[in-house]
């Protein structure tokens, strides 16, 4: 019965022209009542809430033709029933969305919104109404909510039913309404009815509605940005934000918006949103299915890009609530934070477990996810500084799969930072472990390993310390550490410190195991030489001054190689005048070196500092490691956006860089590259853009390949704002190219990047227009792909709104005649609700234009 009414009152929708001349007398026959068409409409509204509450209450499954027709009678209630006792200004943002009329006074306003709200009320199990309005309708009626909230006072208890009402709403359905939405004297108000909607529609409506936030009154947008801050602080706020963001190139937006808050008190809402953050990063990946395990698995991954977001923006903030909860339970290696009044476990041997196996794989894998597939961090490199030294021990402890994972942990951190600070963190962890005491390493029944309380020191190795630091294929660092383990162990004997002795004879082991492990390939250049010396000449021992002073003369001797380190250079003067006195063999070896010395000019060759920068960067680009290969490409990146007189020597060679890692399988490097390119574009745009557009028009590539030189390109588009049209000559020549690819993935490219420049400026289009026009109805009436079918519904919906008489003025009526015809048919014969959603927003610009 219910649907046969339904279908019923669905049949009579396209009729419902304030324009029709037979609207009254049709509404008078089907409603069988006589009066005047605000009545009529007003108890037409009414028998549309009447079948649709009864289908919600019934909860019986609906089949496709029974959810068009709910949508259609959703539509009426909002556009009849709600929308003429609401501002003008929301009022006409609606009009856009629905196609009924609007200016009638039904005055039923307070009933429809109840009935809607009513039927999405429960959010954990909505029945098949409640799902379609959650689909179709839901930002409309958070606008609706939003409008109220701030401009009307409502009390259901206190509001006027009108006459037409009574013989619809129930007394009884008003005091459920009532029970529920614990209205009982109180305002009708979005923050009692957000606290009722599900949370990840909410934030769906409200990001959606921030985006278009230009069109509304301020009330609107302050209200939005409100309740989106709040709805985010709701326990799944930010897992219902990731979830329905499952896209690397979403990340940034998230984070964004989550670290944007207004109209919150701050510390409450960033407690509450690094908790949840925490929470997410924590999330286990066992027992998922493909589906479930890729979703949690993405929102790892974007939850930990909004955090080292956090500590690059608010590290203060970051690193007490996101960072020490991250990484206690590796530091409890060298400072545990325990209750040791507590019960806790204990091993086989029976000591006290202090950070459990499971607890410190869990740790390691929050690490590898904020290093790994991140941009190059500074500050959280920093923030992990203290984690070397237990990173190290479980290094030199474990077998070799973990101990593989925490190489790369390692690796990645000494890597990012410059030489002197790596050498600096190296002396400090080695020093720590002769002298400071640390918990003990063990197996775990579960097979890990873990942190237990013991009395033993857990002095590095040094021929571990040695294969470690020849596998990061780092010379340079290796001989300015062999160096500085030289001076600081000379430092030792010389002071004769008892308490000091244990911390030399180990650095004793240090040299010879890195003389073992490096031999003559230990010290590189002539700076760490100097360095050398600088320690030889200061011992006591005549043969080490013997040697010293040998090297020095060699260095000397080659005309060819610089000598830069100026500072070393004159302590190693002062040092050569004290051994110049007497007759014994080192002195003469003194005096000649000195007059040596004496005769050798500073190189002109030096190198810049860009060029070391530039050389450096090269190197890192073939790392294996992805976050190093990163570093590379944004030094690169650096040196092209401060115009430096490197890159524009190595412009060709830096933009084939750039465009061949556009081409890299990992998501993380390629959007490097994009950002690369964009940076190139912007300073260099010329060159760069007809490199892109060349590329993306060959048919020689991939249609992979291509495709990716077109989402470089839209980065170029959106980052040129209002200075598109100065490239519009190299980019949409180009476009029109590939729009008449046979490829699926192409044509959607070559579409989406008119959506935009139509959007963004769409006078430049004009030179195409007739093209793009023919395409479209070419497309609308053929084309079965149905996300190709979508993209250019945007594309001449856009075209629509912002190119408008120019757009009548270069088509002509008489073919936009034709469009409306073909966008009528797709709208009554299209099962894509997507689509058909397109089509209709499309039809209804295309009528307010012609």
């Amino acid at each position: 019965m219910a649907r046969d009414q339904l279908y019923l009152l669905a049949s009579n929708a396209d009729k419902l022209n304030l324009n029709n001349p037979n609207l009254k007398k049709l509404l008078e026959e089907r409603l069988k009542i006589q009066g005047d068409i605000d009545q009529l409409m007003g108890k037409y509204v009414l028998e549309c809430i009447r079948t649709i509450h009864q289908l919600h209450l019934e909860n019986a499954e609906l089949g496709m033709k029974d959810s068009k027709a709910v949508s259609t009678l959703i539509a009426i209630i909002i556009c009849c029933g709600i929308v003429p006792s609401l501002e003008p200004e929301l009022k006409n943002l609606l009009l856009k969305r629905y196609k009924y009329p609007s200016s009638v006074k039904t005055n039923i306003s307070h009933t429809s919104l109840a009935y809607i709200i009513s039927w999405i009320r429960n959010r954990r199990n909505p029945t098949f109404v409640g799902e379609i309005i959650l689909q179709k309708h839901y930002s409309e009626v958070l606008l609706i909510l939003i409008h109220n909230d701030n401009t009307v006072e409502l009390k259901l208890n206190q509001m006027q039913i009108s006459n037409i009402e009574k013989d619809i709403v129930p007394k009884e359905i008003q005091t459920e309404l009532q029970k529920y939405f614990e209205f009982n004297g109180d305002l009708i108000n979005m923050e009692i009815y957000a606290k009722k909607l599900p949370t990840l529609g909410i934030l769906n409506s409200l990001i959606k509605m921030m985006m278009n936030s230009s069109q509304f009154p301020d009330y609107i947008k302050a209200t939005t940005t409100k309740y989106l801050y709040q709805t985010l602080q709701r326990p799944d706020g930010c897992a219902s934000l990731f979830h329905n963001h499952i896209t690397f190139l979403h990340f940034e937006k998230i984070s964004n918006i989550i670290q944007s808050p207004r109209y919150v008190d701050l510390p409450t809402y960033y407690n509450i949103i690094c908790k949840q953050l925490l929470e997410i990063l924590n999330s286990s990946t066992e027992n998922k299915t493909n589906g479930a395990l890729d979703s949690v698995i993405i929102s790892i991954k974007c939850a930990a890009f909004v955090i080292v977001n956090f500590v690059n923006k608010r590290p203060k903030m970051a690193k007490a609530l996101l960072i020490s909860p991250i990484l206690q339970p590796i530091l409890n290696y060298i400072k545990p934070v325990y209750d040791s009044t507590l019960d806790t476990e204990l091993d086989l041997d029976g000591n006290r477990i202090v950070t459990t196996s499971k607890d410190l794989q869990q740790c390691l894998k929050n690490l590898e996810n904020l290093l790994v597939g991140n941009e190059p961090s500074y500050a959280l490199v920093e923030c992990f500084l203290p984690t070397v030294h237990p990173l190290f021990a479980i290094y030199q402890y474990s077998n070799s799969s973990l101990q593989t994972k925490v190489f790369q942990l390692l690796s990645i951190i000494i890597k990012l930072l410059d030489t002197p600070k790596a050498v600096a963190v190296l002396i400090e962890i080695t020093k720590n472990s002769v002298e400071k005491e640390s918990l003990g390493i063990s197996n775990s029944s579960e097979g890990g390993i873990q942190f237990i309380e013991t009395n033993q020191k857990y002095t590095f190795d040094p021929v571990i310390l040695a294969r470690f630091m020849s596998q990061l294929e780092k010379p340079e660092l290796v001989g300015d550490f062999f160096v500085q383990v030289l001076e600081t162990r000379l430092v030792l004997v010389n002071n004769d410190i008892r308490d000091t002795e244990e911390l030399a004879i180990y650095y004793s082991g240090v040299i010879v195991a890195f003389l073992d492990t490096f031999e003559d390939t230990l010290l590189k250049n002539t700076k760490q030489i100097l360095k050398f010396v600088k320690a030889t000449l200061l011992d006591s021992d005549d043969d080490e001054k013997h040697m010293g002073l040998t090297l020095l003369s060699q260095i000397f001797n080659n005309k060819d190689e610089p000598v830069e380190d100026l500072e070393s250079l004159n302590e190693i003067k002062i040092i050569l005048s004290t051994l110049c006195d007497g007759n014994d063999q080192v002195a003469l070896l003194a005096r000649s070196v000195q007059l040596q010395l004496m005769s050798r000019a500073k190189s002109n060759t030096q190198e810049s500092k860009s060029e070391e920068i530039f050389r450096e960067a090269l190197k890192e680009l073939g790392d294996e490691l992805l976050p190093i290969r990163a570093h590379g490409m944004n030094q690169i990146r650096y040196l092209v956006l401060q115009k430096d007189p490197i890159s524009i020597q190595h412009l060709d060679s830096i933009i084939n860089i750039f465009i061949d890692f556009l081409q890299d399988t990992d998501s993380f490097i390629y959007l490097n590259a994009i950002k690369g390119c964009s940076a190139l574009a912007d300073v260099y745009p010329e060159k760069t853009l007809n490199k892109l557009t060349t590329i993306y028009k060959d048919i020689q590539y991939t249609d992979e390949v291509r495709s990716r030189m077109g989402e470089s390109i839209l980065q170029i588009i959106q980052r040129s704002g209002e200075l598109y049209p100065k490239y519009a000559d190299i980019i949409s020549p180009s476009i029109m190219v590939v729009l008449r690819h046979e490829s699926a993935l192409l044509k959607s490219s070559a579409i989406i990047l008119c959506s935009h420049i139509a959007k963004q400026s769409p006078r430049s289009l004009l030179l195409f227009i007739n093209q793009l026009y023919d395409y479209a109805i070419g497309t609308i009436q053929f084309e079965k792909d149905l996300d190709i079918k979508k993209s250019i519904l945007v594309l001449a919906t856009n075209l629509i709104r912002n190119l408008k008489n120019d757009l009548v003025q270069h088509v002509g009526l008489d073919q936009l005649h034709k469009l409306k015809t073909l966008l009528e048919i797709l709208v009554l014969n299209e099962k894509d609700f997507v689509v058909k959603g397109h089509a209709e927003m499309c039809l209804d610009d295309l009528n307010n234009l012609i």
